[in-house]
């Protein structure tokens, strides 16, 4: 009788001691899916940082090449261009100018109420309704080349400004946005009379 129980013992022994050891071996495993796991999230979040900075860079490389034909064109245009355009729209320049200062003025002021929020998708919802804003006060004026180029212009500030937003906390930065849109301030500025 003893022996019999000696016998059943054994396979639980047996059993006792395979548990004991494969358990830490799949809790191993789980550690190391784990850390694999935390591994590629970090790898994908990289990513998408690198990502997003080259998105951003291609934007400012493209506004600024905006920026930098609209002066290049300005600088070789002949005098008979513009008064050809003039022709074409004749347009009271005084009025234009105060409709664009008042249009501008109330951009810079809106985008500067903006820079201070903290919400980036809030950010960027403001700057469409400034920048709809914006087009809706020169919407009369919109087929002179003025207008037109503005337009351009205060499309990629608006997009400059909740970026900035969206970056403040980031690797990147926000300051070349913000520098970008303090420039066009200051030239708004010189232009403008005050109101």
């Amino acid at each position: 009788m003893k022996k019999l129980g000696t016998h059943s013992t054994i396979p639980w022994l047996l059993t006792v001691i395979c548990l004991v050891w494969i358990a830490p071996a799949h809790s191993q495993d789980l550690f190391s899916q784990m850390d694999q796991v935390k591994k590629d999230v970090s790898d994908l979040k990289a990513q998408v940082q690198q990502l997003s900075n080259l998105v951003y860079d291609m934007r400012r490389v493209l506004l600024e090449a905006a920026i930098g034909t609209e002066q290049k064109g300005a600088e070789q245009a002949p005098p008979a261009e513009a008064k050809t355009v003039k022709e074409e729209a004749p347009v009271n320049e005084e009025q234009l100018t105060r409709v664009i200062c008042e249009a501008v003025g109330t951009f810079f002021s809106e985008a500067e109420a903006v820079l201070r929020t903290s919400d980036g998708f809030s950010a960027n919802s403001r700057m469409n309704n400034v920048l709809k804003k914006l087009t809706s006060a020169l919407q009369g004026y919109s087929e002179t080349h003025r207008v037109s180029k503005l337009m351009k212009i205060y499309d990629g500030l608006a997009w400059d400004t909740y970026t900035a937003v969206q970056l403040r906390g980031s690797v990147a930065g926000n300051e070349e946005f913000i520098k970008v849109l303090g420039e066009h301030k200051k030239k708004y500025l010189a232009t403008c009379p005050r109101q």
